[in-house]
């Protein structure tokens, strides 16, 4: 987003966008590709999902939710605080499926995964607000 002209015309519009019409910007036209683009991805990950479970159905992917909304609220607090980015959503993502897969290993019931995965949004919201106010002006 930074990188790409494309990138920094989204955050310009998402910033203001009647100034960014005043600047020249084709504003209906850059929503329209970024809404596009959502929609191819999410077309790719519809397919993905449903090759993975074996049939394709509205709501195969509900549960799936908590998990990535925790991957990035895990990876903006990782690497740069409050700004998302891949790296971090990587690395929550690697931390939230090892968890995943050790509550498998272990035998743990499966609403303990839930429980565990929100008590990780929940530290990942406090711990940066505790550490802001305990340091030093």
């Amino acid at each position: 987003m930074e990188h790409m002209s494309f990138g920094r015309k989204l955050y310009a519009i998402g910033g203001n966008q009647t100034a960014s019409e005043i600047a020249g910007l084709k504003v209906n036209l850059n929503k329209n590709l970024a809404y596009g683009l959502c929609s191819v991805l999410a077309a790719f990950t519809g397919v993905l999902m449903a090759s993975r479970i074996g049939s394709a159905t509205p709501t195969s992917g509900d549960g799936m939710l908590l998990s990535s909304y925790a991957a990035v609220f895990l990876g903006k607090t990782m690497f740069k605080n409050g700004v998302p980015n891949i790296w971090g959503t990587f690395v929550g993502a690697a931390i939230l499926g090892i968890l995943a897969n050790g509550l498998t290993i272990m035998r743990a019931p499966t609403f303990l995964q839930d429980v565990l995965t929100g008590s990780i949004i929940v530290l990942a919201v406090v711990v940066p607000k505790l550490s802001k106010e305990t340091r030093p002006a």
